[in-house]
């Protein structure tokens, strides 16, 4: 059986859009121990990573939120978060009087920000929260 898909890799700092590349694994029915229910199970995970593609979100002084499908990254000035998807409870935007935004991360025992999210990054937002709702549901 030879299953094909894509990898989603993180851009580099310059490009503002992920990239992928295919890749190829085989698995021989005869000469593996995976059960069919298993090679099933992860067939439908990779084409529901397939769905999924990296976004990240900046904000005015270059700090960084990104979601690659499984883990949310925040790094700012006070170091970095690392949150699974698991870990995740919800994700909130909210808005100041200025139009500037701000991204709630609510995970089981903490929350992250990411703040003074410039308004013209509206689209970004909301395709960033649209992303980790789709993997939270």
């Amino acid at each position: 059986m030879l299953i094909i898909g894509q990898i989603w890799s993180a851009p580099f700092r310059e490009s503002s859009q992920a990239h992928s590349s295919p890749f190829i694994f085989r698995i021989n029915l005869l000469d593996s121990i995976i059960s069919w229910p298993t090679l099933r199970r992860t067939i439908a995970e990779s084409r529901v990573a397939q769905e999924i593609c990296m976004v990240e979100v900046t904000n005015s002084v270059g700090f960084i939120l990104s979601f690659d499908g499984r883990i949310i990254e925040n790094f700012h000035n006070g170091g970095s978060d690392r949150f699974h998807i698991n870990q995740v409870n919800e994700v909130e935007v909210e808005e100041n009087k200025k139009g500037e935004m701000w991204i709630k991360v609510k995970a089981k025992n903490r929350i992250s920000n990411l703040t003074d999210i410039d308004p013209s990054k509206r689209g970004l937002v909301e395709e960033f929260v649209s992303q980790v709702n789709a993997a939270l549901s």
